[in-house]
């Protein structure tokens, strides 16, 4: 009777320890596929040598984090903090003459196949910036995309003509911001 106890104590153990391995091997996974979700810039290397990317995360509250993601061919690993943002602003810069503002809602927040993947390429003499979110969007090539126009018509098209409004569109569009 002892015996078949003991033989019913290790195998619960055995059994307890099996389920704490298999949730630590779940919970690394999942930690490890989060901490992953960096926006990755895809393109030719003569758009992205001259290219700058700044970004901004807006989360539910209104806080701002501004970062840069690639400058002039650098690119830098920045967190999508997936869960956390509520929205994204990309100020994309061509050769310092060509802006624009890709702005979108974080639509990605309940998915499971975040990619965050941001392609520059050039299209018919224009430089585009596209933002696919999900890879289930990739093979159908959505996402959110902007032209690239000149800096003037930028200002322009937006109304911004003081001084101080172009002074603060110039640092997101042509500044290295942190990057941490």
């Amino acid at each position: 009777m002892e015996n078949l106890l003991n033989q019913h104590i290790k195998g619960f153990s055995t059994t307890i320890v099996k389920v704490f391995l298999q949730l630590l091997l779940i919970t690394t996974v999942a930690c490890t596929k989060m901490n992953e979700q960096t926006f990755k810039v895809f393109g030719k290397e003569d758009i992205l040598k001259n290219t700058k990317i700044n970004i901004i995360k807006i989360d539910d509250r209104g806080a701002k984090t501004e970062n840069t993601l690639l400058f002039l061919g650098k690119e830098y690993d920045i967190n999508a903090e997936t869960e956390a943002v509520a929205t994204y602003e990309l100020y994309v810069s061509y050769k310092d003459s060509l802006v624009n503002i890709l702005k979108f809602e974080n639509v990605m927040r309940n998915a499971n196949d975040h990619i965050n993947h941001i392609y520059l390429n050039e299209e018919n003499n224009s430089i585009n910036v596209i933002y696919i979110g999900r890879e289930s969007d990739v093979v159908k090539h959505h996402g959110f995309m902007k032209t690239l126009m000149p800096k003037n018509d930028f200002y322009k098209a937006n109304n911004i003509s003081d001084d101080k409004t172009i002074e603060k569109y110039n640092q997101l569009f042509l500044m290295k911001l942190s990057s941490s």
